[in-house]
């Protein structure tokens, strides 16, 4: 499970998550209030290399992870 915290008030924000190659496997819309926190399963997703990120209508923000 990713958990990810926030700080953005009142926006609308799109989770998604990439494959290595740049395949979105999973895409979470959520509405950001402040100090968010959020728990995105990731079992199903096979071992390898994958990036999060975070779009809002201000910014966007991408981070790597590893699943093993």
């Amino acid at each position: 499970i990713l958990f990810v915290s926030t700080n953005n008030k009142n926006e609308k924000a799109t989770f998604q998550i990439t494959d290595a190659t740049g395949r979105k496997i999973k895409e979470v819309n959520v509405i950001l209030n402040g100090n968010s926190s959020f728990a995105i399963p990731v079992f199903q997703l096979p071992k390898g290399m994958y990036s999060l990120q975070l779009r809002t209508a201000t910014k966007t923000e991408t981070k790597s992870f590893i699943k093993e």
